[in-house]
Formats: structure tokens, sequence, C-alpha cells
């Protein structure tokens, strides 16, 4: 109760500091000094009301609360989406070629929809998931992943995120000789040098 009483009575103190104004002064050494009371050589400044937004989207179309989960709201917002995992840059050691690929997806995920990875802008895996995703059998090199969310019944692009370039280290297909396709190898460099 003591602190309404006190609220009540600093309220047009409060209200009246709002409509006073404001002054500009410079002191002996040149610093500028604001001050809400005049001097002989002070300027008024103008304040400006200051600027803000009031959205005319109501929230409840922003968080997507309808019941009927068979209508897509319009205004289904994606805020973010990024591949995470693999880092950007990164080199993988992958001798199978898969790759698994961790995403940050804010809000999750609407029903009627699908994320998609592409590799060189390619489409490599279409998933439901709100975080990870397999990549499987990629060539070895260095690629771009890109990730992206479609409409599953038109399959528009509703909204691309930051992808990330990664670099397969995988073992050459060349290396697989059997020991004795290199001991055939080994006897033939003997034969050219003994020939010299």
């Amino acid at each position: 109760m003591y602190w309404i009483i006190v609220l009540a009575l600093l309220a047009p103190l409060y209200a009246s500091a709002q409509e006073e104004k404001i002054y500009r002064t410079k002191d002996d050494q040149g610093n500028v000094i604001f001050s809400d009371t005049s001097s002989a050589d002070a300027i008024e400044v103008e304040v400006a009301e200051p600027l803000t937004y009031h959205s005319t989207m109501p929230l409840d179309t922003i968080r997507n609360t309808e019941t009927d989960d068979t209508k897509v709201p319009t205004a289904y917002l994606y805020q973010r989406l990024a591949i995470t995992n693999p880092a950007n840059t990164e080199a993988i050691r992958s001798n199978n070629g898969n790759l698994s690929v961790s995403f940050e997806l804010l809000p999750p995920l609407h029903p009627e929809h699908s994320v998609q990875l592409l590799i060189d802008g390619k489409v490599a895996n279409t998933t439901k998931s709100n975080s990870t995703a397999l990549l499987e059998n990629i060539d070895r090199g260095t690629h771009q992943l890109s990730i992206q969310i479609i409409s599953d019944k038109s399959g528009e692009i509703l909204f691309k995120g930051i992808g990330r370039n990664t670099t397969i280290l995988r073992h050459s297909v060349l290396h697989n000789r059997t020991p004795a396709a290199k001991a055939s190898t080994l006897r033939t460099k003997l034969v050219q040098l003994f020939q010299r």
C-alpha cells in the first residue's frame, strides 16, 4: 500500500519531467553540456518522438495456434534455418561417403512442410526432422551444402537457410589393390630397372 501512494505522488513529477525542455551549452573547455535549465548562451534542443513499431499481424498467426492441422496459415514464418554441423570448410573423413548433417530450425517444422538438403545444388535428402539428416555416398572432394524448406503439396521453396562448404575425405578405389596386384607391379618395376 505504501508503494502505491509513493508512485501516485511521483507520477505527476515524472509527467512534468517529460514535458520539460532540454538545453545545450558549452563550458570553458569546449565540452558540450545538456541540461534542463536555460542559461544565457544555451540553445534549445528539439527532442523527437521515439520511433516505435506496432505489428499489424496478430500474434496467433505468427505462433500458428490453429487447431486444424490441415490448414497451413499464410503467415507461418520461419525465423532461422542453418546447418550447424559440419562446421563451415570442415574436412570430414568418411570412407563410405556418409555424412550426418545437423541443423537448427526455428520455429519447428510445420506438418505440411519438409526440409531439403542439397549437395552442389542437387537434392540429396528430404526429411521431416527438425534437427538432423543423413547424406549417403557423397563423392570425395569439396561440396557446397545448402538447406531449404519446401511445401509438401506444391514443392514450392518456402524458406532458404544458411549453408556450408565441406570437404569429404574418402579412400580412393585406386588404393584398393590386392597384395598379388601390388607384388606384380613391384616385379614389373624391378624388371624394368634391371633391363636398363
